[in-house]
Order: structure tokens, then sequence, then C-alpha cells
């Protein structure tokens, strides 16, 4: 099968499943995670001690980020999202060479680490 050449400036509609559609989410907190991830890793820098902003979102329900870090090093934009059970659907807008490629595979990194080490 042809690979899709991703262009700079295009918008992608971007999903994956957990491995036999098996869930990937199993509680509130793992979604509060993942969606912190994936508005984060937009931007290229890296972060520490995801855990303290997750406990701040479960209690106060907002990240204690700053977005206009983010919004200066973007890699890619993340446009609208749905997070499901077993999968998740993004519509990015790659906005530097290999962004797109690069925050995936950030994010479906990190959380599987996460996943792992929890469960």
């Amino acid at each position: 099968m042809p690979k899709t050449k991703i262009a700079i400036n295009e918008h992608y509609h971007i999903y994956n499943r957990g491995n036999n559609k098996q869930n990937i989410f199993f509680e509130e907190r793992d979604y509060i995670r993942f969606l912190f991830l994936a508005l984060y890793f937009q931007g290229g820098d890296s972060v520490y001690n995801i855990g303290r902003y997750v406990t701040n979102y479960v209690r106060h329900r907002m990240f204690n980020i700053d977005s206009r870090e983010i919004s200066k090093n973007k890699k890619v934009e993340l446009l609208a999202f749905a997070l499901m059970p077993n999968h998740f659907h993004f519509i990015l807008k790659e906005k530097e060479q290999g962004g797109i490629s690069k925050y995936l595979q950030r994010i479906q990194n990190s959380y599987t680490k996460y996943i792992i080490h929890k469960y």
C-alpha cells in the first residue's frame, strides 16, 4: 500500500485504536492524561511530572500550562478530537515537515509507557 505524503498546511484525519479493538482508556485519569499529551505535544517541548498536571485538572478542571509557549512552537495544530474507550480520532494540521509523525510518536510512546506501568 502506498504511503500518504503529508504536506505542510494541509489537514488530516488521524485515528488509532487498541490492539484487537481492546480499550485504551480505563478510567477518567487515563482520558485526562492522553488529552494533556495531545494538547502539550503540539509544541516541541518536553514535559516532566505529567501526573501533577493531571491531578490539577482533576481538582480544578483546567490544565496549568502556558498555551502561548505551545502556540509559538507548534509542529502540528490539533483542530478537533474524539476520545473513545478503544480508539481516538484527531483532525490535525501539519505545521512543520514531519510534525504529525513526530507528534503521534511522542503521544503514543508516552501514553503506552504510562498504561504499561499503571496496569
